[in-house]
């Protein structure tokens, strides 16, 4: 009995403790460690003595009737919510404020994680990172089919006079940006039992062979990781481990190949809409200029002409594109095209060879071509493997024959052989007025290849088993004039794009 009234005794003193402290907080109203004068709580004598005996007093305190109604603790509560989501918010503010200051994604989330919780910092981390990888790679990604969505939210958010206060989370945009992928082959052989290893990395190869490199190598961005987390969902742990082991040997197959290397040294067009905005330009002058005087673009005098200051590769384009007009429209010869363009400072230079190759069809250039000063080996070769892309071959005859022949180093460059295989069609045919556009011959490449000898290697037969995926006519032509490109397999397949 005596035990049971100790029990009784000590449920009821902690009883009395846990309301006097409830009491305490009411009267406070702040969130605090209750101390000896709230709680109520006589504090015993300090015992200097040897009586190891003696025993801690308590004073029962009166059942408190000062408490919290429904009301008060919903308010209480929405206090608190409303101080937690003031805390975070200011988090973001900071945060987003030192990322745009120049502090990495994981610095940021390492001193969120300081002052706060590790799953905020998570969170935080995983959105800056991919916008950190977005902001890095945009370049490449927007020249990735499907990338439109995510342009535009990029060129929101990076608006001169918007002033946002958040990091933007791209996650649903990157899934948007996959969708599209043909992985449904993927999926079936993951989920197949019949289906080897080996054959479900080589398709998983296969599939993103297209996906620019930078982009499959970055942990935040890569369609990989989707794949990988599949492979073991499905319990498919040796194509994961072969996804992983050998993911980075074909990436660097990759970086070390002649496609890649094009692509890591093409120049970048700088001033596009500038460019463009000034052609538009000259071309209204010119037209208001003839209109006016009711005079033909050959009885027009160009140099009484106000023409504004252009860019070095808006007077290159200019140049070829007049050259073509004056073709088409005059009975001027060659040279009297070239001087009167001359005369106003419209002449191509060869440094804009890459720019000008996208004008290697028209008859406009190949009237420059003996008048270009080719100081830099790379801007014929770039002029001439654009002539092969495109099929016309007096141009490219021409200018290779002024060069003396053009050598290119097969294992580390692109040639002309691999951009004709590209762009191969069984049909030699040309569009546009045969007086401004160049016809395309296929034949009379066919033979200077052969009579030169082909020198085939893998980035030649990477573009002929594209061919092949894009138009097994035309690759059966092709490789009826060189057997030596028939590929049986794609294994060793990647592409790489430069856009």
């Amino acid at each position: 009995m005596k035990k049971i009234v100790v029990i009784i005794s000590v449920v009821l003193i902690s009883l009395v403790i846990f309301f006097s402290i409830l009491s305490s907080k009411r009267q406070n109203s702040i969130l605090l460690a209750p101390t000896e004068a709230n709680v109520g709580i006589k504090k015993p004598k300090a015992n200097f003595g040897n009586n190891i005996n003696a025993k801690n007093i308590y004073v029962k305190q009166p059942f408190p009737t000062d408490i919290p109604n429904e009301e008060q603790c919903k308010e209480l509560n929405y206090k608190q919510y409303q101080l937690r989501d003031n805390n975070e918010r200011d988090i973001e503010l900071k945060a987003s404020q030192a990322f745009k200051n120049g502090y990495t994604a994981k610095q940021v989330a390492e001193a969120i994680w300081f002052s706060s919780y590790w799953s905020v910092a998570k969170t935080w981390y995983d959105k800056a990172a991919l916008a950190e990888s977005v902001e890095k790679l945009f370049p490449i990604l927007q020249s990735i089919p499907n990338s439109e969505r995510l342009i535009a939210q990029y060129d929101y958010v990076n608006a001169p006079d918007l002033n946002i206060t958040t990091v933007v989370d791209y996650t649903d945009l990157l899934d948007i940006l996959w969708k599209n992928l043909p992985t449904d082959t993927i999926y079936k052989k993951v989920s197949s039992t019949n289906t080897s290893a080996v054959e479900i990395f080589n398709e998983i190869e296969r599939t993103f062979s297209e996906i620019p490199y930078d982009v499959l190598n970055n942990n935040q961005l890569s369609p990989l990781n989707s794949i990988l987390n599949l492979l073991l969902t499905k319990q498919q742990l040796q194509s994961a481990i072969m996804l992983l082991q050998q993911d980075q040997p074909f990436i660097a197959k990759i970086k070390s190949s002649p496609e890649f290397k094009h692509c890591k040294n093409k120049k970048v067009l700088q001033n596009s809409p500038l460019i463009k905005s000034q052609m538009t330009s000259v071309s209204k002058i010119i037209n208001q200029a003839m209109a006016d005087q009711s005079s033909s673009l050959e009885e027009l005098d160009l140099e009484n002409l106000d023409l504004p200051v252009l860019l070095p590769e808006a007077k290159s384009i200019l140049a070829v594109i007049f050259a073509r007009d004056y073709l088409q429209a005059t009975s001027l010869n060659e040279q009297e095209i070239i001087a009167r363009l001359s005369n106003v400072g419209l002449k191509p230079l060869s440094s804009h060879s890459e720019l000008l190759g996208g004008l290697a069809g028209l008859k406009g250039l190949t009237l420059w071509l003996n008048s270009l000063n080719f100081e830099q080996l790379k801007d014929a070769q770039s002029l001439l493997n654009s002539f092969a892309a495109k099929g016309v071959f007096e141009p490219f005859a021409i200018l290779n024959t002024r060069l003396g022949g053009v050598a290119y180093d097969n294992k580390n460059e692109l040639d002309p052989l691999y951009f004709f295989i590209q762009n191969y069609s069984e049909f030699s045919i040309h569009s546009g007025d045969p007086m401004t556009y160049e016809n395309k011959k296929n034949k009379a490449f066919i033979d200077f290849f052969t009579r030169n000898g082909a020198h085939i290697e893998p980035q030649h037969l990477r573009a002929a088993f594209a061919l092949k995926i894009q138009s097994k006519k035309s690759y059966d032509s092709l490789i009826t004039h060189f057997p030596e490109l028939e590929v049986m397999s794609g294994d060793d397949y990647f592409s790489v794009n430069c856009r």
